[in-house]
């Protein structure tokens, strides 16, 4: 679930609502020192408005924005002019520089304040993303119910050790991770392994703590303690691949790499060569040189870039997509392979039947349905709510079946007495597949057989459906050239070849999250940028190494919310390619800004030759670029093509 986001004050809560109130008071905190510089920045504005020759106030109140938002960068930035270290810092303070020179301190205070919020959005997103993993590990429940010589005691998991046993009643999850000693039922371990019907368990078996027991009642012997269960391994593969993935640059820091030190020493040479070398008057050049490093001032570069990027994300924003950071948004333009998980990302992530079929012909069917759908309304199996919304979706009624004897049958299906008759669902025996042509009844989904007194009368095949938009996605993936397109599941073989053969993917099944994380692993050695779309906990590693983590919004486990790069907040795949686009068409405005602005600047130089360029030139030329590539930039906020409305 998103958490919503708003501004509010310390003390201010929105009743019945647990995350907002979790989320708003450390998004003020976070972002306090930033919005006072705003309120400073209105109130600048208005003391211009209402004493417009007053400017010793406006200028300390712009002053007072720059200190509060800017020192720690303007502090860098002069350390990276005297180390000779060029960065994104180094150019921001020679356009601050720059700026206070000009004395258009309205223009600084608005880059300082422009940076300063991607600086906090940034270390904010990061801060949720290292809280979600924190609350991870208590999907899984903090005390057991072990046996103890005193008989079965509630204690603390931390205590509990290998080889004690341990009682996972129904509707709990299971505390720790062990094998099966005693009991039977069913399990969803979606969290863990992505399969999303239940698994049904019994003696022998392997049980995952975090995962929710639906039936009956297990004893389980602890194979693993509480740091070293499967949920905890999933937590440190988070953290580790967090560590690994590399923080590529972003345009205008791979600009500001060559432009600010040829800036520099561009209008050093044109103080001392004419001087030194042809005997020039030092104060002309020196003029001369002070107006180079001013036109040189990359005051429409520095704004400009992130003007275009925060109106990209306010169009992203518009279309249910959220991209958490300027350096994300280029990344997903230039995706060259994506890794799609399976369950909730490709198909809708729950059962539904995909096919009926009548072993008996003399009977009712309306009958026979309305008996299946009373008795399994009498359970919240996702297996029984699929097949009461298929029998719904038929207009039938069986409200007024009494069911009698009615009894769950752990891990094989229900039974009960309509009308005098036995009736049971359960899975088919392998005798039954053959004898009613059910062969390779699990390699899609699971199948569901009606019996009338011991007899099969009718079957259900239930699978989980591709997304209706699956398809159109992979098309439009195609044509942006994202040629490397794979599922990674942990799911069943076929289930997962399923998918993948009717989007034309490559396939790996059966993954942990270990598996997952060394897929990408080798996918980054064969691409540049690889992206991988998931919703689940068991996704959150391979998203977190990922060159860009995409979670499916609407669906997702907070973990991947938390720990992607973007969300798919509508759940439509079709806003993936859509974001491509728009990572691309932003790329080429930034290009087209800087050009641009080192077009006018080029042009505005070659005025130094004959020594005419003047400071109030080049401070035109500054103000005008600015103004040109601000309103560049904005133009992504139109619509362009069909499938950006659609997106």
């Amino acid at each position: 679930m998103m958490k919503h986001e708003g501004l509010l004050d310390e003390t201010s809560s929105i009743p019945g609502c647990t995350c907002c109130n979790e989320t708003v008071r450390p998004m003020i905190k976070h972002h306090g020192i930033w919005l006072l510089g705003v309120v400073l920045m209105g109130a600048a504005l208005f003391t211009h408005w209402l004493w417009p020759a007053q400017s010793w106030l406006r200028i300390s109140l712009y002053a007072a924005v720059v200190w509060l938002n800017g020192r720690h960068l303007l502090l860098q930035g002069l350390q990276n002019l005297v180390k000779f270290r060029f960065d994104m810092k180094t150019l921001m303070t020679l356009a601050v520089i720059g700026g206070m020179a000009l004395g258009e301190w309205l223009e600084v205070a608005v880059i300082i304040l422009l940076f300063a919020l991607g600086e906090r959005l940034e270390r904010y997103a990061v801060d949720r993303a290292e809280n979600a993993i924190g609350k991870l590990l208590e999907q899984a429940p903090q005390s057991a119910l072990v046996q103890t010589e005193a008989g079965w005691q509630s204690l603390p998991v931390a205590v509990v050790r290998t080889g004690m046993r341990i009682r996972v009643r129904s509707g709990t999850a299971v505390p720790l991770d062990g094998v099966v000693v005693a009991g039977e039922s069913a399990l969803v371990e979606a969290m863990i392994t992505g399969e999303p019907m239940p698994v049904d368990k019994q003696v022998g078996d392997v049980v995952y703590a975090g995962t929710l027991n639906q039936e009956g009642t297990l004893d389980v012997e602890v194979t693993a303690e509480q740091g070293d269960t499967r949920l905890a391994k999933i937590v440190e593969l988070v953290m580790r691949a967090q560590s690994m993935k590399s923080r590529s640059e972003t345009v205008i820091t791979r600009f500001a790499r060559y432009y600010t030190p040829i800036v520099m020493v561009l209008a050093l040479a044109v103080i001392l060569v004419p001087t030194l070398v042809f005997g020039q008057p030092f104060a002309l050049w020196f003029y001369q040189g002070l107006a180079v490093l001013l036109i040189g001032c990359p005051c429409a570069l520095v704004i400009a870039t992130p003007t275009a990027v925060v109106a990209a994300h306010a169009k992203a924003a518009q279309a249910g997509v959220l991209i958490k950071g300027g350096r994300h948004l280029e990344t997903l333009g230039r995706l060259e392979a994506i890794a799609f998980d399976k369950t909730g990302t490709l198909t809708v992530g729950k059962p539904a039947v995909m096919a009926y079929t009548l072993l008996d012909h003399t009977m009712d069917e309306p009958t026979m349905l309305a008996r299946v759908a009373a008795l399994e309304s009498r359970t919240d199996h996702p297996i029984a709510k699929s097949l009461l919304d298929y029998v719904d979706a038929k207009g039938i009624d069986y409200a007024s079946l009494v069911v009698t004897a009615f009894m769950t049958r752990r891990g094989a299906g229900v039974q009960g007495r309509i009308d005098g008759v036995d009736v049971v669902l359960r899975k088919p025996t392998e005798q039954e597949e053959a004898q009613n042509g059910v062969t390779d009844s699990e390699a899609v989904g699971t199948v569901v057989m009606v019996l009338y007194d011991d007899i099969p009368v009718a079957r259900f095949l239930l699978a989980d459906t591709l997304r209706k938009d699956a398809i159109e996605t992979m098309r439009q993936l195609e044509k942006l050239g994202v040629r490397t397109r794979i599922v990674l599941s942990g799911d069943s073989e076929a289930a997962v070849h399923d998918v993948a053969g009717k989007l034309a993917l490559k396939a790996q099944a059966r993954l942990m999250p270990e598996a997952k994380l060394v897929a990408i692993e080798q996918l980054k050695e064969d691409h540049r940028h690889v992206g991988m779309v998931g919703d689940g906990v068991n996704d959150a590693p391979a998203l977190a190494l990922a060159d860009l983590g995409i979670a499916m919004g609407a669906g997702a486990s907070d973990i991947a919310l938390e720990t992607a790069d973007v969300a798919l907040l509508g759940d439509d795949l079709r806003k993936l390619p859509f974001a491509m686009r728009l990572s691309r068409r932003t790329h080429r405005i930034i290009w087209t800004n800087i050009v641009f602005a080192l077009g006018l600047k080029l042009v505005t130089l070659s005025l130094v030759i004959p020594g005419r360029l003047t400071l109030w030139f080049a401070i035109l030329a500054d103000v005008g670029a600015t103004l040109v590539v601000v309103l560049n930039s904005l133009r992504l906020l139109q619509n362009k093509g069909s499938s950006e409305r659609r997106g």
